[in-house]
């Protein structure tokens, strides 16, 4: 039931007109418990392999939303220039 939920959810979202980049990651969170917990109950590696690919899709999404919320210029993270 949780992955025909979570595959509406992802239909949904792609829907869109605009990205919603935080709940795409959560949406790839979730898929990877999903799969993580499925390969677990049913010793199935590929199962597993599904997991950590939406483990990474949930990182990338959240770097690019991250980085979305920064504008030119922006000199966060230790990029400030000298001030000398």
């Amino acid at each position: 039931m949780e992955l025909i939920e979570l595959g509406d959810t992802f239909r949904a979202h792609q829907q869109r007109t605009e990205p919603d980049l935080a709940l795409l990651a959560g949406l790839h969170e979730r898929k990877a418990r999903s799969f993580a917990w499925w390969a677990e109950v049913s010793g199935d590696g590929a199962l597993r392999h599904e997991a950590k690919r939406a483990e990474k899709a949930a990182q990338t999404t959240r770097e690019m939303h991250d980085n979305r919320g920064q504008t030119a210029g922006d000199t966060t993270g230790g990029n400030q220039p000298d001030s000398r």
